[in-house]
């Protein structure tokens, strides 16, 4: 098992105090894991002194592509009536609010929390200032979601399970859902979803008053969670590769997943009466329009804009960009 960011706070806080009674026999330390269960893990160092230990763990690199494997946490407690947190160098602070904690709070989400509190508890007391560091985490945080979701700073601790799981579009989602949490709460009725940095690209140019959020592949999963939070209009940006699955029923819009979108937009023409010369990919498929290519173009994000609304029940507007962020098309439900 590979435990958690949270996890590894957990283990290191507990190493301290601990550390701190005179009680830590061995380098290695068991948790309690916030699904059920209990983990062992090593501890990478400890030290200071009664009322001002330490600890700390190294994350373990495997081969799931997590932006934090192989980051070291460091835990110093301080004696406080209460158990608080601090943000120490390499861990983010809340700066918008929306996510699940106010701002100028450490972003350690509440599940860690409760971890380390039950850990702190099985060392003795929880009447500790916790603060977290992770040394290198200003620099990861610029490979995560944080900087978008106003988490400055460094990265989030974050973890429900408190095991690393193989990656997954969960986490892809988790991402999403805190991103437009972020953007609801500024009070936004009107979302603009993107596939990716090059749509967020395009669509600056062409929605500069909307804060795009990226979700990959994910595009079921993301509309999804829409009308929940009261959005009352999507606009969805990106190329007619990807967006074009979206009308033809194909909510994983990954390469892998499902069939090319150029094959089902010619049959889809045709029934416009509009033939189109063979092309492997949607792109192709477009060029082969030549004079027709911004009138085909509207036909498939107008049918991609239907798809969103029906699914959602939110008015849907798509626009269709080429590789160089040019639009290409555009349709509204």
């Amino acid at each position: 098992m590979n435990p958690t960011t949270g996890t590894c706070a957990a283990a290191a806080a507990k190493g301290a105090a601990l550390h701190a009674a005179g009680r830590l026999e061995r380098s290695r330390v068991e948790v309690p894991l916030p699904g059920g269960g209990r983990m062992e893990v090593p501890l990478m160092g400890w030290g200071g002194h009664r009322s001002a230990p330490w600890a700390s763990v190294r994350k373990p690199s495997n081969d799931d592509p997590d932006a934090t494997r192989g980051a070291v946490v460091v835990v110093s407690l301080r004696r406080s009536r209460n158990l608080t947190f601090r943000a120490g160098p390499g861990v983010g602070t809340v700066t918008r609010p929306g996510l699940q904690l106010p701002v100028g709070e450490p972003a350690v989400n509440p599940v860690p929390r409760a971890q380390i509190r039950a850990a702190l508890l099985e060392a003795g007391t929880d009447a500790w200032e916790v603060t977290l560091a992770v040394p290198s985490g200003l620099a990861i945080a610029h490979n995560t979601f944080n900087p978008r979701l106003g988490i400055e700073g460094g990265i989030s601790i974050l973890g429900t399970s408190g095991e690393v799981r193989p990656w997954s579009e969960q986490a892809l989602v988790a991402s999403i859902a805190a991103h437009l949490d972020v953007v609801r709460s500024s009070g936004a009725e009107r979302i603009l979803l993107v596939p990716g940095h090059m749509g967020a690209r395009a669509a600056a140019r062409w929605f500069p008053d909307l804060e795009p959020v990226e979700v990959g592949n994910a595009w079921g999963k993301a509309v999804d969670l829409l009308a929940p939070r009261g959005f009352r209009e999507v606009v969805a940006v990106g190329h007619p590769g990807k967006l074009s699955k979206l009308a033809q029923g194909q909510w994983d819009t990954h390469s892998s997943e499902g069939s090319s979108a150029a094959g089902w937009a010619r049959a889809f023409l045709r029934g416009s009466g509009i033939e189109l010369t063979e092309s492997a990919t949607l792109e192709g498929l477009l060029l082969c329009a030549g004079s027709r290519c911004e009138e085909v173009s509207d036909l498939l994000a107008t049918a991609a804009a239907r798809a969103i609304a029906e699914r959602t029940g939110i008015p849907a507007r798509v626009v269709l960009v080429d590789l160089a962020g040019n639009r290409t098309g555009e349709g509204r439900s």
